[in-house]
């Protein structure tokens, strides 16, 4: 090897940031494998189903999205924090537990009120299978537990292995029932596989690790587990619907504003624009997040130059893919998926223009959580639904076309990642007493 190689590779993937990098490597090669089954059906697909049927699966991935939070009260995003395995399994537990009720709860709703929102969403042709959504919903949140679990053990080839699998499996669902045209649902079946498919496997690689932690479950350790990260659902659950809702904001308001073959159009835009965060985002957050919570709050400073080499790394990786979109966005997505999808890539060649900015702030906002500044998430949240908000209320007002409504989201979204960013790491080895303090502590 070449030593100018050698000292470029020592450059990128050495230092302060080693061992992130590699639970990243182990997370991003299951991601590539995983995104490529994807991408390789995804030109079938895009003949198999219509711009319509897309359009029901962007919403029905929305909806999911932004209930998902709710069902544990985003109590599991605390696992990887506490040091003591006794209030970690307890968190495992109480996570497990308002999962469960949360479950009931969202149950009636959706059977009550699912059919009206099916409607407003243009989703008419799933108010017949409105369990489905309920069915989406439960298994993508226990998915989301026990990956954090996962998360905590560090458990990244586990992880890696578990996307393949359950992307493999959701495309080949998706293929048969459409080649039985099965429309839109095997669209929707096959994305419930391809966002919760893992969970019996993760569930089979931790069992024993569960069974034997399982008998320091209590009910007074998992109350006293609530109150002590109580931040959590007061600040991050707020704070986590305000994110999704807003990164949702875009396909909704196309979903009511235009027809199912328009939100079609733009889901499939979205998907391609975050196909690089998807890859490499997740696989750099939990590695991320799993060291820094090591480290806890005593190590600012070295949080501050983990941080900080993270964002230098992912403004390399993410410039790229944003580049090839902007310039040829709309030629790409006709040659790969077909000349009716050229209004995708021209609502993709826009959305690029954000693309960097949000593959940089997303991963290191997990820092807020280790300095008790679930606040300022919430903050940064609440601006960027106002922001949103304001946007679509003018887009609506003044009857924008899908274009000029897609530049303005995409210019907002871009100055807030940016804001973000420089937030994050002003907000590091800031504030007095926090959870981080409290982590040790065994109830």
């Amino acid at each position: 090897m070449p030593i100018g190689w050698r000292n470029l590779s020592a450059h990128l993937f050495g230092g302060p940031i080693e061992n992130i990098l590699r639970g990243m490597a182990t997370l991003a090669m299951g991601s590539v494998v995983a995104k490529a089954i994807s991408l390789a059906a995804m030109p079938i697909l895009t003949r198999l189903y219509t711009p319509a049927d897309f359009g029901v699966l962007s919403v029905f991935t929305a909806v999911v999205s932004i209930l998902v939070p709710v069902l544990s009260l985003t109590y599991l995003v605390a696992l990887p924090i506490p040091r003591s395995e006794r209030l970690a399994i307890n968190m495992f537990a109480l996570a497990c537990s308002i999962n469960i009720l949360m479950s009931a709860i969202v149950l009636v709703l959706i059977w009550s009120v699912g059919p009206t929102i099916l409607t407003i969403v243009s989703m008419e042709s799933m108010i017949p299978y409105w369990w489905v959504v309920f069915i989406g919903v439960v298994c993508a949140s226990y998915s989301q537990i026990i990956r954090m679990w996962a998360t905590r053990r560090r458990a990244y080839r586990a992880l890696s292995k578990v996307e393949v699998v359950q992307t493999l499996s959701g495309s080949i669902v998706k293929l048969i029932l459409g080649v039985l045209a099965v429309q839109p649902l095997g669209l929707v079946i096959g994305g419930i596989v391809s966002q919760s498919g893992g969970i019996v496997t993760l569930t089979r690689v931790f069992y024993q690790d569960l069974k034997i932690c399982l008998p320091y479950v209590t009910m007074r350790r998992m109350l006293s587990c609530a109150s002590v990260f109580r931040g959590f659902p007061y600040f991050r659950l707020p704070s986590q619907l305000l994110l999704v809702i807003s990164s949702k904001a875009l396909i909704m308001f196309v979903a009511v504003v235009f027809d199912a073959e328009i939100t079609g159009q733009v889901g499939l835009a979205l998907m391609a624009v975050a196909f690089p965060m998807i890859i490499l985002g997740d696989a750099i957050s939990r590695p991320y997040y799993a060291e820094i919570a090591k480290l806890g709050r005593g190590a600012a400073h070295q949080v501050r130059i983990m941080t900080i080499a993270i964002i230098k790394r992912m403004l390399l990786l993410g410039a790229a893919p944003a580049i090839i979109l902007m310039v040829s966005g709309p030629e790409i997505f006709a040659v790969v998926f077909g000349s009716q999808w050229i209004l995708a890539g021209q609502v993709a060649s826009i959305l690029s223009i954000y693309i960097v900015c949000a593959f940089i702030s997303a991963p290191i906002t997990s820092a807020l959580n280790i300095f008790g500044k679930q606040h300022i998430f919430l903050q940064l949240n609440i601006q960027r639904a106002v922001l949103m908000g304001s946007v679509f209320m003018l887009a609506f007002y003044l009857e924008w076309e899908l274009l000029t409504v897609v530049l303005w989201y995409a210019i907002v979204m871009s100055l807030h990642h940016i804001f973000t960013t420089f937030r994050v790491l002003g907000c590091i080895g800031e504030g007095k007493r926090t959870i981080a303090e409290v982590q040790g502590a065994q109830p």
